[in-house]
């Protein structure tokens, strides 16, 4: 249901508005992000809700259970025509994302999976199980990237440092938490960012990864935490899929 408001809403001229750190914002954001509240207060009375829309005061430190969501993940590729955007919604027990579900409208697609629940993929209430690749040491990797993450210099020198190990190295431009997706289906393998992210940029991805054996990781391979500090900023991030062998013998030499 909440794919088929989105898409209702989406065959209306857009003009973003601009927010304090130059990010726009549409009314696609906004009615998404009241959509997404009160469906969310209506299913679990009494569980706040943590949205990019709308962040609360400091008592959100106190909390340890919330809703963390991105009501549109990817405005800038919905202004530029693009189907590379999404919803994130994550549930967030003692600073760990332990449900998440990553919905691509345009696409009609949703995938869920956490510490308690399987990891799936569904569209048209057909279902399947979520199966991350491992990477193995010689054989092929798949690099996800942003455009903007294209001209980033850690990841240029992430990807000279993968083609030497691995000669058949494939990058694929995906926008918003796509990437993190695409990893938990086993169509790639690692998604680096250096650039900056906000908790509700991650967390229903890292939720998603975690349940097909994946991981979420700064610089020093320890996982995202969440709501641990005043900044709602991640560090530098790693999502990775299984692997077999040390990842940080690919990863290191390019951080």
């Amino acid at each position: 249901m909440l794919v088929v408001a989105y898409s209702r809403h989406l065959s209306r001229p857009l003009r973003p508005d601009y927010k304090s750190d130059a990010s726009p914002v549409t009314e696609v954001d906004r009615i998404a992000h009241d959509m997404l509240q009160r469906g969310l207060q209506s299913m679990s009375p009494g569980v706040p809700v943590l949205s990019e829309e709308a962040v609360p005061a400091m008592a959100r430190r106190q909390w340890s259970e919330y809703w963390l969501i991105d009501p549109l993940d990817g405005t800038r590729e919905l202004l530029a025509g693009s189907a590379h955007f999404c919803f994130n919604i994550a549930l967030i027990q003692g600073g760990r994302p332990v449900l998440g579900l990553i919905a691509i409208p345009m696409l009609g697609v949703v995938y869920v999976g956490g510490r308690d629940c399987r990891a799936v993929t569904a569209r048209r209430d057909v279902r399947v199980p979520l199966r991350s690749r491992p990477a193995t040491s010689g054989g092929w990797l798949k690099l996800l990237t942003s455009r903007r993450g294209l001209q980033d210099p850690g990841q240029r020198a992430l990807r000279a440092v993968c083609r030497r190990r691995f000669p058949g190295l494939i990058v694929e431009v995906r926008g918003s938490a796509w990437k993190f997706c695409r990893i938990a289906e086993g169509a790639g393998h690692c998604y680096a960012c250096f650039g900056e992210t906000s908790e509700w940029d991650t967390a229903a991805g890292q939720a998603l990864l975690e349940a097909v054996g994946g991981q979420v990781v700064d610089a020093a391979g320890r996982p995202l935490c969440y709501n641990a500090r005043d900044s709602l900023v991640n560090p530098p991030f790693y999502a990775l899929s299984p692997a077999r062998f040390d990842w940080w013998t690919v990863l290191a030499p390019g951080v």
